[in-house]
């Protein structure tokens, strides 16, 4: 018999990586430079904002 426990955490572990593999065509990494990072972690902290909308803001702003 299998442990329903590890049944649930195998099936959540696919489901993520099938969930990644669609997410992956819109994902971007970049390397900051130190002050850029510091600058990026400020506006972050003063907006309320977590990464991925602090990204999807600067990037609206800077398109629109």
């Amino acid at each position: 018999m299998t442990d329903p426990i590890l049944q649930e955490l195998k099936r959540l572990r696919e489901y993520r990586r099938r969930a990644d593999a669609r997410r992956r065509q819109r994902q971007i990494q970049a390397r900051l430079p130190p002050g850029l990072a510091e600058q990026f972690q400020a506006y972050m902290q003063t907006t309320g904002l977590n990464q991925n909308q602090a990204i999807i803001a600067i990037l609206s702003t800077f398109f629109s």
